[in-house]
């Protein structure tokens, strides 16, 4: 389908040898709601399969402002339109519509990181056809967890002993994982929150790395200081 004008009112403003002037109201059809873009657009008038006259018809605007982080929130913003008009917005997921995504703003979830979030508004009047303009989708980058202590690791750095590593306070549904690591290298199955220091270990320095992950977010690995085992 294409979008059609069609002319409601005509007045003569001027008469002349040349021809005459006349003043159109005209009435624009979209009928299959077809998405148009920011801007303007240029249309045709046709009157009894002759041209009449042509033209541009100004298109409203939309565009997407906020920081496109996780957990971050998203604006709507339009111009271009006229007064009394209804604005309606729906928030796509790579050109997807997301569930429930029909307000002015959006807050990005985890389901968005690494995923493009864009925006369609349909701009409608009494009287008028609607129009539905669509603004372009902006990437989603992860968030990053605003608390990551530096692992603290206690108890006695002898062979036979049991050392223990203390995380702090991550943020609330981080997943923390452990590597106990020899002189900077990662020992084999020493995953646990604890290592029992065998006697491979005297002489050389023992240390942890914590992963703290969390969906939407960069994972973010932190080494404990070493001790050098006796």
């Amino acid at each position: 389908s294409q979008i059609t004008a069609k002319i409601i009112q005509s007045k003569i403003i001027q008469k002349s040898d040349k021809g005459t002037m006349r003043s159109l109201e005209i009435e624009f059809h979209n009928p299959s709601l077809l998405i148009l873009t920011a801007g303007q657009t240029e249309f045709t008038i046709y009157a009894n399969d002759k041209t009449i006259g042509a033209g541009t018809m100004a298109i409203p605007t939309i565009g997407i402002s906020g920081e496109s982080t996780m957990d971050k929130s998203l604006s709507a913003t339009a111009l271009g339109y006229p007064i009394a008009t209804k604005i309606s917005f729906q928030w796509l997921r790579d050109s997807i519509p997301i569930a429930n995504a029909t307000r002015s703003t959006y807050k990005l979830t985890a389901l968005d990181t690494k995923h493009i979030v864009g925006l369609r508004a349909t701009f409608s009047k009494l009287g008028y056809n609607s129009v539905v303009v669509a603004a372009s989708g902006v990437v989603v980058t992860e968030g990053t967890l605003s608390r990551s202590p530096v692992p603290i690791v206690s108890g006695s750095f002898q062979s036979g002993k049991t050392l223990a590593v203390s995380v702090g306070a991550w943020d609330v549904g981080t997943k923390l994982s452990y590597q106990w690591c020899r002189n900077g290298l990662p020992i084999t199955n020493a995953t646990a929150k604890t290592y029992k220091i065998t006697s491979v270990d005297v002489g050389k320095s023992i240390s942890v790395l914590v992963t703290g992950a969390k969906a939407g977010y960069q994972a973010i690995t932190n080494p404990s200081s070493s001790g050098l085992v006796k």
